[in-house]
């Protein structure tokens, strides 16, 4: 059963009024990608060539760790474990680091969203994206902050929707792809920089949300999927998990 908050907010939601955006521009759209990964660029140049996008260069923590940069954005286990050399807990904080690298850009420049996507995105149907995007934002209420557009990661959903093909985002974890409004990228760093993020992003993201504090919806369908063309994550899951005091830790804290 529902908790009267949300409840009340499902309601409330769909009855607000639809975003108006006033910049009437394409939204730019960041893809984060480390450059050494040449093939997972190669395959995110084919897939996306029909429109403009930028990458976001991540940190090759192979290569180097950048202790200082990584202290002031990180603490808790994640740190302790990343700053003692195990590579995965670096490369988790590597991803991590590219989200909050693209948030810094969105909240520094004049535009007022972004689309930001991991490298292993890739369109769930053929479809023109600027215009979907565009189709999306005269569809959502108006307080928004986050647009998911991957229905992956288990999340949690209103039973509403609150505009069509949109629903209220509960909780979720994952962050694949999503557009971020300015607005909520302030509210998402006011955290970074006010407590050291012990949680991954995607778990972060979730809490601002089931604490009232990020508006998510999601759209439905999702516009991008995981692409099957390349060798999944880059990210060794089954390495994290044979560290026994890594993975209990981290179920317990994120």
């Amino acid at each position: 059963m529902d908790i009267p908050f949300w409840s009340n907010a499902e309601r409330l939601k769909a009855q607000l009024p639809r975003y108006i955006r006033q910049n009437t521009g394409q939204i730019p759209i960041w893809i984060l990608s480390v450059r050494k990964f040449k093939d997972r660029r190669e395959r995110v140049e084919s897939e996306f060539s029909d429109i403009s996008f930028e990458f976001i260069n991540g940190v090759d923590v192979e290569q180097t760790f950048p202790v200082d940069e990584f202290r002031m954005l990180f603490g808790g286990p994640r740190f302790w474990f990343a700053n003692r050399g195990d590579r995965f807990a670096q490369m988790k904080l590597s991803i991590d680091h590219g989200h909050i690298k693209a948030l810094l850009k969105l909240a520094s420049s004049e535009y007022d969203m972004a689309v930001i996507l991991e490298d292993d995105s890739s369109r769930n149907r053929q479809i023109h994206l600027q215009q979907e995007l565009s189709t999306i934002l005269t569809r959502v209420p108006m307080d928004w902050d986050i647009i998911y557009l991957a229905e992956i990661g288990n999340p949690l959903l209103s039973k509403v929707e609150a505009g069509k093909g949109i629903k209220t985002v509960k909780s979720t974890s994952c962050t694949l792809a999503y557009i971020m409004h300015r607005k909520g990228a302030f509210k998402v760093l006011t955290e970074v920089f006010s407590s050291k993020v012990n949680l991954n992003i995607d778990l972060l993201y979730s809490e601002l949300i089931k604490d009232g504090i990020l508006n998510a919806y999601l759209t439905s369908p999702g516009l991008i999927k995981r692409s099957d063309m390349i060798g999944g994550s880059t990210l060794n899951y089954s390495k994290g998990k044979n560290n026994r005091i890594y993975s209990f830790i981290m179920n317990d804290f994120g």
